[in-house]
């Protein structure tokens, strides 16, 4: 698209008053075209131009200045192409405003509340557009007709608008969608859909992050009976080996372009985000192209929603689950994971192997056993220090705990994971990953329970040589309560340790922990927990933060541990 623009050292004066002189040239019903075009084409210049304070460029004093009837006006002249390019591009850069009304006004404008000193160059006042703005845009993307001609040039233009627009809001992506722009969209991508030519490399990038935009929303998801129309033509953005004509060409020239493919994947993760679309993206062969062709692509943008549109599908059916595994996109994930420190990539995998792992059939968590992925996750928390990391790594370990056998469990509670078990109890700063760590380790001695006392008693002893325990105790002085619940049904269940209330501590009332092999004792009350109320008694004195941070010999790690031994 053309990038010309106003320099940002410009004075803003001189060109606010530059503009005042454009105006008195549109309002003048006799001036000639050139003057007419050329008023326009400042004007938007003008709407790109960057202020010396950093704001964004003075698009709402252009709008108050009047112009804002003429651009509308220059759209609905058939018969100067070039003039409604350079309204499209003004209309562009106006609707990217931070200002929801100066779109709001754009969208719904009507003449009706223009001043009145506003005239059409045959002298009639109030501009009336024949429709809505949204309406004429839709226009240009229709194949050209004698009656209404459309230049390549003006329909990219009008493309790049709509996708803008599309990203605004979910009200206005439902309307758009409504009025037909996804049709529009893949008629110009279709063969026989009336256009002269084939797409260029421009209307096709423009369009898959149309497509993009379509299907992303903030709250509000599109309705996906007006979106699964998309589903096909995204799979041959991707990659096409469905179409073998003539047209081939054009598909290699879509498939080879990285924005082209990142934005088409993109989108059918936003399709995910509705249930009803698991089944027909698997249909549409959406596994089959990304282990073949997504995953082993060295780009981390089309990487990413690749392995989100896999977790989406782990998420459903177990066949699903299974299809996906016997592509090979699990092992291409074990070897990204393993060799790429993409913060992003990582972080989406871990997610994928957590959703692969609560799948009802125990097949699929033993697919990812046999894969090796736990050991290469604890080295990375180990290792690491992104927060998400740790987050998702954990969460996948919790996961497949809860998920396992008490085979599978002895397989994936190795030495590392156990470790990285531990460390996420010390990362006391970080709610979400102690949680997990919690989450995990209940699970684990839950199972060895079962497998018996022995085997309980040296995975309770590995915690306590590693200051578990002792991490585990001073939860209980952590501001979060749910962290204080959680590390108190471990202790009580697992480690002999019991709440005293009989006024044992400093305070009356208190909450002591009692450990009974060790005989130690919390001197810190819990945390009160929620309430709409009152709270009754004594308050507990002030939390030491200090006092809940580690000395460096808790986070030893050493070689001189036991190591484990142990067989569910």
């Amino acid at each position: 698209m053309p990038s010309e623009f106003i320099a940002p050292d410009s004075n803003l004066a001189h060109i606010m008053a530059s503009l005042k002189q454009k105006m008195d040239v549109l309002k003048n019903a006799n001036a000639p075209f050139p003057a007419r075009f050329d008023a326009i084409q400042t004007v938007r210049k003008v709407t790109t131009i960057e202020t010396t304070e950093g704001a964004e460029p003075p698009i709402i004093r252009i709008c108050d200045m009047g112009f804002l009837p003429y651009i509308i006006m220059g759209l609905a002249q058939r018969d100067k192409p070039q003039l409604q390019f350079e309204c499209c591009w003004a209309i562009t850069n106006i609707l990217s405003s931070s200002d929801s009304d100066i779109i709001q006004r754009v969208l719904s404008y009507d003449g009706v509340d223009e001043p009145p000193s506003q005239q059409h160059p045959s002298g009639r006042k109030n501009f009336v557009p024949p429709e809505s703005v949204d309406r004429m845009l839709l226009r240009f993307l229709a194949p050209p007709s004698r009656n209404f001609p459309t230049s390549v040039q003006l329909r990219n233009q009008t493309l790049w608008t709509i996708a803008n627009l599309m990203a605004e809001s979910d009200l206005i992506r439902d309307k758009l969608i409504a009025l037909g722009v996804l049709q529009s969209a893949i008629r110009i991508l279709s063969p026989n859909g009336g256009h002269n030519a084939a797409p260029d490399v421009d209307a096709i990038g423009l369009i898959a992050w149309l497509f993009s935009n379509a299907c992303r929303f903030n709250q509000r998801k599109p309705e996906f009976g007006r979106v699964s129309v998309l589903i096909p033509w995204l799979r041959r953005l991707v990659h096409n080996d469905i179409d073998q004509g003539a047209e081939n060409t054009f598909w290699s020239m879509a498939n080879a372009n990285t924005d082209v493919v990142s934005d088409s994947y993109w989108a059918v993760s936003y399709l995910l985000g509705s249930d009803q679309a698991i089944q027909p993206v698997v249909d549409a062969g959406f596994i089959k192209v990304i282990a073949e062709r997504g995953l082993p692509i060295a780009a981390p943008e089309i990487q990413t929603p690749c392995i989100k549109i896999l977790s989406f599908i782990a998420l459903g059916t177990s066949m699903n689950t299974r299809m996906l595994i016997e592509s090979g996109c699990l092992v291409k994930m074990r070897r990204l994971l393993e060799g790429l420190e993409n913060i992003s990539v990582r972080k989406n995998i871990m997610f994928c192997i957590s959703n692969i792992c609560g799948d009802v059939d125990k097949r699929c968590l033993q697919a990812v056993i046999t894969s090796g992925f736990f050991p290469i996750i604890a080295k990375i928390i180990l290792t690491g220090c992104n927060r998400c990391v740790h987050t998702e790594g954990l969460y996948a370990i919790s996961n497949a705990l809860d998920n396992a056998t008490m085979e599978q469990a002895s397989v994936i509670a190795s030495q590392p994971v156990m470790d990285a078990i531990i460390k996420g109890l010390h990362m006391t700063e970080c709610v979400e990953v102690v949680t997990y760590s919690i989450e995990a380790l209940k699970f684990l001695l839950n199972k060895a329970a079962m497998a018996g006392p022995e085997q309980c008693a040296k995975m309770r002893r590995y915690v306590e040589l590693h200051n578990g325990v002792k991490v585990l105790e001073r939860l209980q002085s952590h501001q979060n309560y749910t962290l204080y619940e959680k590390a108190l049904e471990l202790l009580t269940r697992h480690f002999d340790c019991e709440e005293i209330q009989s006024g044992q501590g400093e305070f009356e009332g208190e909450v002591v922990m009692m450990s009974r092999p060790s005989g130690r004792a919390m001197g810190l009350p819990p945390p009160p927990p929620p309430s709409m109320g009152m709270s009754r008694g004594l308050p507990p004195p002030p939390v030491d933060r200090d006092d809940m941070m580690l000395d460096e010999e808790d986070l030893d790690f050493g070689d001189d541990m036991e190591p484990l031994d142990y067989d569910f």
